[in-house]
């Protein structure tokens, strides 16, 4: 059953939040209370996808056989 009052549910957009329809920086806000460089961490995101990209350009047989691999595993889990 889903429960149509759920805390920090903005029934609105259907988006996580405080209801005022600002989640994302609500989030933001609370990871740099806690010491989580947030734009640091976006950068690296940045970074970390490129190089994945670079390695799927150079090498597709093996990124795709890779990606079958990690498939199985998850279906052999299920």
């Amino acid at each position: 059953m889903i429960d149509d009052q759920t805390p920090g549910m903005n029934t609105a957009s259907g988006t996580a939040g405080n209801g005022n329809g600002n989640g994302g920086s609500s989030a933001s806000a609370q990871l740099k209370a806690a010491g989580i460089d947030t734009e640091r961490m976006s950068s690296r995101a940045g970074e970390v996808t490129q190089l994945i990209r670079d390695e799927v350009a150079a090498r597709p047989f093996q990124a795709v056989m890779a990606a079958a691999f990690v498939g199985f595993l998850y279906g052999m889990r299920r």
